[in-house]
């Protein structure tokens, strides 16, 4: 079997041992799953069966991220418990995974079973110099993580400013979207001038992706999504315009 890593960027022997773990990110139960979800479960499927096809023991965990921000807001407006809301979207999943005749996974744990875990090994990470705390919140220290970067294959510039763009959505509302979008479409500008086209599709991934967030939620969001769509426009045509001044 041969296999793409994405940190050398090339497909590659896969040579296990009698037993393949493998770890999936699983949902947050706050609403709907959807195709992109199908297309994840799916393809992790296809492989551990492939796998034990060829003999091999396959575990696969997939978390519940059942206590997070999006859960804890649509709990409120739907005026339920949040833990009453997570369990019925598992539901709902579990029947959509069965549908598709999905292998239960090896383990899903739950985040709310794994609190005082986390904390426990935050603390560790603080006591050990590897994490930092700034307003109320606990970060890690990447500076004290010589290979961080090696799986995006991004600069350290370029993690600052995708930082910055995320630091502009969560804290600069309601103009923080837009900006955000401004900041991160021109990076998607930069990669392609570059030719670095797999990082051009992550950039417009990303970029589509807060489109949607944005024009998804109230009509003045949608006004200053438009906004932003065409400062976007508005760089891609300069781009285009120096190129063609730099031909001539």
């Amino acid at each position: 079997m041969r296999l793409y890593d994405t940190a050398r960027r090339e497909i590659v022997p896969f040579e296990p041992g009698p037993i393949v773990t493998m770890y999936t990110c699983g949902i947050t139960p706050y609403d709907a799953t959807h195709l992109g979800h199908a297309a994840v479960y799916v393809t992790y499927d296809v492989l551990q069966r492939r796998l034990r096809d060829l003999g091999h023991e396959t575990r696969c965990v997939r978390n519940i991220t059942d206590v997070d921000d999006d859960l804890l807001r649509k709990a409120r407006e739907l005026g339920v418990h949040y833990l009453d809301l997570a369990a019925a979207e598992v539901a709902r999943f579990d029947g959509d995974m069965l549908a598709l005749n999905v292998i239960e996974c090896w383990s899903e744990p739950r985040a709310t079973s794994a609190i005082a875990d986390i904390r426990g090994f935050i603390g560790m990470v603080l006591d050990q110099g590897y994490a930092y705390e700034s307003g109320g919140s606990i970060y890690f220290d990447v500076n004290r993580f010589d290979r961080f970067g090696q799986i995006s294959h991004l600069s350290r510039d370029e993690m600052l400013v995708l930082a910055l763009a995320v630091i502009l959505w969560f804290h600069l509302l309601p103009w923080g979207p837009t900006l955000a979008l401004l900041i991160l479409g021109y990076l998607a500008i930069e990669s392609f001038a570059q030719r670095r086209f797999e990082l051009l599709l992550l950039r417009v991934t990303v970029v589509l992706a807060g489109i949607s967030a944005v024009l998804l939620a109230s009509a003045y969001a949608r006004e200053l999504a438009l906004v932003g769509l065409g400062a976007l426009g508005l760089l891609i045509l300069v781009d285009n315009a120096r190129e063609l001044l730099n031909r001539a």
